[in-house]
C-alpha cells in the first residue's frame, strides 16, 4: 500500500523538510480520523535519503497519539517492523518507552551486554517488551559493551541531546570505590572537558549515578598504538614522529594545567588518519584498577620513580615526559622496559635503570638512543624540561639535526676532526690528553670525591660518619668534620656515611648519604640518602658531587618522644637460634611511644605507599592505626622529613625488654601476648613499658612488627659470627615474628620475644610491618657517642 496517489502535484519538487512535513500532515490526519495507518506505507512515498527523519518524525506521531489514547506502545512490534532501525529509534524515543510503568504490562528484559549472573550493581532501566538492550546513565543510553576490565566497564553509547555516537567509561562497583574517590575522579574529568586538540580524544561530560561515576568521551575509530606499530613494521623514523605528536598534544594539555600521570601505550591509539591520540586524561588508572594485579603491573613500567616514593613535589610535566619516553622505549626495542609482578616492577623502577637502547635494538641510532635516555632519566630535573622540548628533539632528529639530548663525545667529534685534517690536529689531540690526563689526576687523584652540602637553616657543623661496606656499622674514628660554614665542602672516600649536622642553639639531625664512586656505574635513587648529582666545573677544575640538602629540626621535636636511659652494659640475646647472650653498652636515646600512625604518614606525604595492595588501602583511613606496606628505604625517609631516625636493633631490644631485666615488655609471663591483634596503637594496655616517671612506651611486643636500621650481624660467639660481608639489602625486624609480618598472627610464635630478629629485604613490605621512629639524646659525633659490644671490630 502507498499514499502516493494522495500526494499534492509538485510534490517531487518540494525541497526535503516540505516533503517531511507533507508525508506527516497525511499521516497525522488518518490518525485523527480513527484510521490505524501504517508507517511503512508512508515511508514508501518518501525518497530514500529522507527515510531516516521521515521514520523518526511518523514514529513520534504515532507515539504521542497513543499516549493521549492511554495505549500501551509494544516496542517488540516495532522492532519486528523496522529491524534495521530499531536501536536508532530506541535511542530517539528511550524516555516514552522507558516511562510506562511495569502494571501497564510492560515488562523488564535482562541487558545482553552484561551476562545475566552479573553482580556489578548496575540497574537495569526499565523497557518494553522486546526492546534492544539498551541501559542509561544520566542523560547517554549504553549501547555495546565493549570491555570490562580493572577500571570498569568501557560502553559504546549515545548521546540523545545532541544526537552523537559517544564512549562512555562507567567505573567499578567494588565497594572499595567511596564517595571520594568518585569526588576526586569527577574532579579529575571535569577538569580536562575543556581540552580541545586533534591529539587528544575529547571528554565531553562526567557524572555520578547510584555511587559510580562515569565519564563520557569522544568515540575514536582506529586501533591501538602497539598493534599500529607492530602490524605496520614500522621504521624508527615513523616511531619517532608518532610520540612527537602525541607529545605536541601532551604540551598543550599541560599548558592548560592537565596531567596526565598514567600514560602507557594503552592510552594512545592511532585514528584511521594515521595520527596518534592520547585517552585516559579523565580517569586516575593507578587508582580505580583496585587489586588487579595484572593492570596494575602494566600500569607501573610507566610509572616515573617519584611517583612510588610519595616525593609529590616532584610530580608534574616532567613524569609524564618519563612515562612518554618508556613508551617510545618500548616501541624501538620491542619490550616494554620492566617486567614482573608489581613489586618487582616498583623495585626496578626505583633502583635499576631499564636495559641501554642500543643493547636490546641495535639499529637505534646514537641521537635517537639519547633522546629516549633522557626523557627516561631517573631525576626529573635530568629530563625534558617539557614535552615541548622533548616533542622538538625528536623534530631535530627527524630533520637530520644532532639533538640536544645526544652526548656526541669529545673523541668521536676529534676523530672526525682530524680525518678533515690530521696534521693540523695532531698537535691538538696531544695537548687533548695531556690535560685528560691532568684533569683525572686532579678530579680523582686519591680516591676521594669532593662533596658538597648544604643545611637548613645555614652555619651547620657537619660530621661524616663512614658506614661499613661489610656490615653497615658505623666507623666514627674515621669521621670526617666540617666547621660551621655556608658552603660546607669535604673530601670524602666513596662510599655510605652518616651525617650528622649541628647548629648551635638550633638543634641537629642525623641522616644517611651516598658518595658515588668515580670509576662505578652507581646511579642516584630515588630517595635523599640515595640520591646525588655531579656538577663540572669546567676542564681545569674539579666536579663536585652535590649531595641532597638536610633540614634541620629545632630541639622540640622529641617533646613527645620518652628519653630511654642508657647502661654501661646490658644482656642481649638469650642463647636460642643463633642469639648468643653477650653484654653490649647502650647509649641515652629517645623513643617514641608508638608505631607511626597513619595520622602522621598522611601529614607528611600525601602518596599511600606504593606497595600497599589496592584492596587494603582502605586501613589508610584508620588514622590512629599503625601505617603499614612500608618499605626500609620508605621508613627512612618518612624519619628524615620527620627529624628522627630508625632505632637500631639493640635499641629496640633494650627497651622492648627493660634493658634486658625481663622477657616481654610487661614481664616474664607470654601470657598477655596470646591475644595478639591488629589495630590503633594505643589499645595494646597490657604492652607496655615505662621508664622513670615518663608516659609509658606502648606496642614493642604487639600490633605490628618494626624496621630497625641494622643488618643481620651475627652475634658475637654465634656461629658464623664473623663474615666477611652482611647482605647489604637485608635489614633487621623486631617486635613481631613472621607470622604477624604476614598480617595473620600465629599464637604460637609468640613465646619467642622481642628478642627475636628477623631479616627480610629492604624491598619487603608486608601488611604486619611498620616502624617506630628514635632520635640520639646528643649528636654523634665522637666514637664514644657510639654503642657497641667489647668484642665488636672498631675503627677498622
Amino acid at each position: 500500500m502507498s499514499i502516493s496517489d494522495g500526494l499534492p502535484q509538485g510534490f517531487e519538487n518540494l525541497d526535503a523538510d516540505d516533503k517531511i512535513d507533507v508525508v506527516c500532515d497525511h499521516f497525522e490526519a488518518a490518525l485523527l480520523a480513527g484510521k490505524v495507518p501504517r508507517i511503512e506505507a508512508y515511508l514508501d512515498s518518501a525518497p530514500q535519503q529522507l527515510r531516516r527523519s521521515l521514520l523518526i518524525e511518523l514514529f513520534g506521531l504515532e507515539l504521542e497519539y497513543r499516549r493521549q489514547h492511554d495505549a500501551i506502545p509494544d516496542f517488540s512490534e516495532y522492532a519486528r517492523r523496522f529491524p534495521h532501525e530499531s536501536r536508532m529509534l530506541w535511542r530517539h524515543f528511550f524516555d516514552e518507552f522507558n516511562s510506562q510503568s511495569p502494571a501497564c504490562g510492560v515488562t523488564l528484559i535482562q541487558d545482553q551486554g552484561v551476562p545475566a549472573n552479573d553482580t556489578s550493581g548496575r540497574k537495569n532501566s526499565t523497557l518494553g517488551p522486546g526492546g534492544p538492550d539498551y541501559r542509561r546513565v544520566g542523560r547517554y543510553l549504553l549501547d555495546g559493551l565493549v570491555r570490562r576490565d580493572a577500571e570498569g566497564d568501557l560502553w559504546r553509547g549515545f548521546d540523545p541531546e545532541l544526537n552523537r555516537e559517544v564512549m562512555i567509561r562507567l567505573s567499578p562497583a567494588e565497594a572499595g570505590i567511596g564517595p571520594g574517590a568518585v569526588v576526586a575522579q569527577l574532579h579529575r574529568a571535569r577538569k580536562v572537558t575543556h581540552l580541545h586538540h586533534p591529539g587528544i580524544v575529547g571528554t565531553y561530560d562526567a557524572g555520578a549515578e547510584d555511587g559510580r561515576y562515569y565519564i563520557v568521551t569522544e568515540v575514536v575509530e582506529g586501533e591501538p598504538l602497539r598493534q599500529h606499530v607492530s602490524a605496520g613494521n614500522t621504521e624508527h623514523r615513523q616511531i619517532a614522529e608518532l610520540i612527537a605528536q602525541v607529545a605536541d598534544a601532551l604540551a598543550v594539555a599541560h599548558a592548560s594545567g592537565a596531567l596526565h600521570l598514567n600514560l602507557s601505550p594503552d592510552q594512545i591509539v592511532v585514528d584511521l588518519s594515521g595520527r596518534p591520540r592520547l585517552q585516559g586524561f579523565a580517569v586516575d588508572a593507578w587508582t580505580i584498577c583496585g587489586d588487579d594485579a595484572g593492570q596494575l603491573a602494566k600500569l607501573a613500567t610507566y610509572r616515573a620513580p617519584e611517583q612510588f616514593v610519595g616525593k609529590t613535589g616532584d610530580i608534574g610535566v616532567t613524569t609524564d615526559v618519563y612515562a612518554l619516553g618508556m613508551v617510545l622505549y618500548e616501541l624501538l626495542s620491542g619490550q616494554p622496559p620492566y617486567c614482573g609482578v608489581v613489586q618487582e616492577i616498583t623495585g626496578q623502577v626505583l633502583t635499576t635503570p631499564p636495559i641501554p637502547l642500543q643493547q636490546c635494538a641495535p639499529g637505534v641510532s646514537d641521537d635517537l638512543a639519547a633522546i629516549c635516555s633522557k626523557a627516561i632519566a631517573r631525576e626529573p630535573q635530568s629530563r625534558y624540561s617539557s614535552a615541548e622540548e622533548l616533542a622538538d628533539d625528536l623534530r631535530r632528529y627527524l630533520d637530520g639535526k644532532t639533538s640536544r639530548a645526544s652526548r656526541v663525545s669529545f673523541w668521536h667529534r676529534a676523530d672526525r676532526a682530524v680525518r678533515r685534517r690530521p696534521w693540523e690536529w695532531l698537535t691538538v689531540l696531544v695537548a687533548f690528553l695531556g690535560i685528560a690526563v691532568a684533569c683525572s689526576v686532579a678530579l680523582w687523584d686519591d680516591g676521594r670525591v669532593r662533596v658538597q652540602i648544604a643545611t637548613q637553616p645555614s652555619g651547620a657543623a657537619v660530621t661524616f660518619v663512614p658506614l661499613s661496606d661489610a656490615d653497615g656499622r658505623p666507623l666514627p674514628h674515621r669521621a670526617v668534620a666540617v666547621d660551621a660554614g655556608d658552603v660546607l665542602e669535604a673530601r670524602l672516600p666513596p662510599g655510605k656515611y652518616l651525617v650528622v649536622a649541628v647548629v648551635e642553639g638550633h638543634g641537629f639531625h642525623e641522616v644517611w648519604r651516598h658518595v658515588p664512586h668515580p670509576d662505578s656505574n652507581d646511579v642516584p635513587g630515588p630517595y635523599p640518602h640515595q640520591r646525588w648529582s655531579v656538577h663540572s666545573s669546567g676542564l681545569l677544575q674539579r666536579d663536585v658531587v652535590t649531595l641532597p640538602a638536610i633540614d634541620i629540626p629545632d630541639d622540640s621535636v622529641v617533646e613527645e618522644m620518652v628519653l630511654v636511659k642508657g647502661a654501661s652494659a646490658f644482656e642481649v640475646g638469650d642463647d636460642a637460634g643463633g642469639r648468643s647472650s653477650h653484654m653490649r653498652p647502650m647509649r641515652d636515646f629517645y623513643l617514641e611511644r608508638t608505631e607511626l600512625t597513619w595520622r602522621t604518614y598522611h601529614e607528611v606525604t600525601e602518596m599511600l605507599p606504593p606497595f600497599m595492595p589496592p584492596h587494603e588501602r582502605a586501613a589508610a583511613s584508620r588514622l590512629d592505626e599503625a601505617a603499614t606496606y612500608l618499605t626500609f628505604d620508605q621508613a627512612v625517609v618518612l624519619a628524615e622529613r620527620l627529624g628522627k631516625r630508625l632505632p637500631d636493633e639493640f635499641e629496640f631490644e633494650y627497651a622492648a625488654t627493660r634493658a634486658g631485666t625481663q622477657r616481654f615488655p610487661w614481664g616474664h609471663d607470654a601470657g598477655p601476648g596470646t591475644h595478639w591483634t591488629f589495630g590503633a596503637v594505643t589499645d595494646h594496655e597490657y604492652d607496655i613499658v615505662t621508664f622513670g616517671n615518663q608516659p609509658p612506651i606502648i606496642g614493642l611486643y604487639s600490633n605490628v612488627a618494626e624496621w630497625t636500621s641494622s643488618r643481620p650481624v651475627p652475634y658475637p660467639g654465634a656461629e658464623g659470627s664473623e663474615p666477611d660481608v652482611v647482605d647489604p639489602d637485608l635489614r633487621v625486624v623486631r617486635g613481631g615474628p613472621w607470622s604477624v609480618l604476614q598480617g595473620t598472627p600465629d599464637l604460637s610464635e609468640v613465646p619467642d620475644g622481642p628478642r627475636e630478629r628477623i631479616g627480610i629485604p629492604r624491598m619487603s613490605a608486608r601488611k604486619g610491618l611498620g616502624v617506630r621512629f628514635a632520635r640520639s639524646a646528643v649528636p654523634r659525633v665522637l666514637p664514644e657517642h657510639f654503642a657497641g659490644s667489647p668484642d665488636e671490630r672498631r675503627g677498622e
